[in-house]
């Protein structure tokens, strides 16, 4: 026979059980309530934070579908010693002289200090939005070659550039910069500059030394063309960080194999790549690649030496203008995107002008030196 006080506890703890059982399944829904909150109203907020954390960084990852520079976005982050102002200036208009004809008419001036990044400021000083990314996309190539641009610029670094439009906005040509850089307590020059026997021209310092590197023709896969228009690592529009080096050529320029090698591939995805060709070198450990070509001279399996003539550039596929996108990545499963310009393979080499052209460099920098701002 069961104790009475024991049957009587038993018959209490049936309804504390119920009570536990809702206080828990309250709790439950709450939970789910503020999770769903969470997602659905404060999600747009948190990517957007993280996106912005994203393009503060130059990644370097491997990706075969890219876009030419003139739809670069510039993110150049700006390391902060001290919270100065900006203070945007109206544009202005400089005059050339006459006898100066290999320059439009028109050449525009921006001054401004540096805060928060390189596309901020410049769009922050001139009035057409059209203009500005363009702009800050051209002076970040020329700035590169002397810096790292997303690490070493800081607040309160000046800039002062003189450009021309002799098209639509993606045809902005900067013909000086003058650029100030706190870190370096240096002052970095660029002024754009054709001779007389020059098939195209170049960027050169004050001491007449070209800015851009080259590589040796030994290993280059093109020689002969304009400018280098982007580098591995340079952010585009989006996640993902380009994937190689943009030489603007003619179309038909001739591209040359980097080392011997075994072509592995030709054509795949045409849709992004245009005509293209992939070789492997084993004995480098590498793979080169060549895009967006007017013409592919090579077969799959074929044997190829370094310097033989494999194509010829162009501007197929995803692209904006003729230009060769070229790639050099390691054989290993990571396929590991390498700078040629900092890559123990190559080697590179500054242009200088020569005494004669020395003379008329000299008279064109004294020039922008004179120029009457209006």
């Amino acid at each position: 026979m069961h104790d009475f006080s024991t049957l009587n506890n038993q018959m209490v703890e049936a309804p504390r059980k119920k009570r536990l059982r809702t206080l828990f399944f309250l709790i439950l829904f709450m939970s789910l309530g503020a999770n769903v909150y969470f997602v659905y109203f404060q999600e747009p907020e948190i990517v957007a934070q993280e996106t912005s954390a994203r393009e503060e960084i130059n990644p370097l990852i491997s990706n075969q579908q890219e876009t030419e520079v003139a739809h670069t976005v510039v993110k150049t982050a700006v390391i902060s010693d001290e919270a100065e102002p900006n203070e945007p200036e109206e544009l202005q208009i400089a005059s050339f002289p006459r006898s100066m004809d290999s320059v439009d008419s028109t050449v525009f001036q921006v001054q401004t200090k540096i805060r928060n990044s390189l596309s901020y400021s410049v769009c922050k000083s001139i009035s057409s939005k059209d203009e500005c990314q363009p702009l800050a996309a051209h002076i970040a190539r020329l700035l590169s070659w002397f810096f790292d641009v997303n690490r070493s610029m800081r607040n309160g670094d000046t800039l002062e550039a003189l450009y021309e439009k002799p098209g639509d906005a993606d045809s902005i040509n900067v013909l000086k910069m003058t650029y100030k850089s706190r870190r370096f307590k240096k002052t970095f020059q660029a002024y754009f500059y054709k001779g007389p026997n020059m098939k195209y021209g170049a960027y050169f310092d004050e001491t007449g030394k070209e800015i851009a590197h080259r590589l040796n023709d030994d290993h280059a896969p093109i020689r002969d063309y304009m400018e280098i228009t982007s580098l591995p690592g340079d952010f585009r529009s989006g996640s993902r960080g380009h994937s190689g080096t943009d030489f603007k050529a003619e179309v038909g320029t001739p591209v040359f194999s980097s080392f011997d090698g075994v072509v592995k591939r030709t054509q795949w995805n045409i849709r992004n790549n245009g005509y293209c060709i992939e070789v492997d070198h084993p004995t480098k450990g590498l793979m080169t690649r060549y895009l967006h070509m007017s013409r592919v001279l090579v077969k799959p399996g074929q044997r190829v030496k370094r310097g033989d003539k494999i194509g010829e550039s162009g501007n197929t596929g995803r692209t904006f203008a003729p230009h060769l996108h070229y790639e050099v990545l390691t054989r290993s499963k990571a396929r590991k995107i390498l700078n040629p310009f900092e890559s123990k393979h190559f080697t590179s080499y500054q242009r200088r002008l020569s005494d004669a052209d020395m003379s008329s460099f000299e008279q064109w920098v004294q020039t922008f030196s004179e120029l009457r701002q209006g």
